[in-house]
């Protein structure tokens, strides 16, 4: 497969996955942010693995299985910039709490709120506010 192709075929299995996830079809959006995970590994595409891995536990989570999504959340966390982590310490946050670990989701509901105050993201420090 060409370089090209594995592009096109990313943006379509991620899409595609949006779509799933919208009409609440959490296993069929897995099914295809896993595609799209494969592709942007394939790619060497950093920021598309940490955002494969988000959508996934995303998706995880809203099936509440919660030990399965920190999985996914735990590596998005890791292979995400200074720029780009947002997501994953929020996410975290809301999946430590929905797993009772309550000192976890706190560190990480500090770091989304810090993370908002350093890049001035008045939405996003609501969000980590609640």
């Amino acid at each position: 497969m060409q370089v090209g192709d594995v592009q096109k075929e990313a943006h379509l299995t991620f899409y595609l996955g949006m779509v799933h996830e919208s009409k609440k079809e959490f296993k069929l959006a897995i099914r295809s942010y896993r595609r799209f995970l494969s592709c942007a590994q394939n790619m060497e595409d950093k920021i598309g693995v940490a955002l494969g891995m988000n959508r996934i536990g995303v998706n995880y989570f809203n099936l509440n299985r919660f030990e399965k999504a920190l999985e996914f959340h735990l590596k998005n966390v890791e292979l995400s910039d200074r720029e780009n982590s947002f997501a994953a310490f929020y996410n975290l946050g809301i999946n430590y709490r929905s797993l009772g670990k309550y000192e976890e989701a706190l560190d990480y509901f500090r770091r989304s709120l810090e993370w908002a105050r350093d890049f001035r993201d008045v939405e996003s420090e609501c969000l980590s506010l609640g």
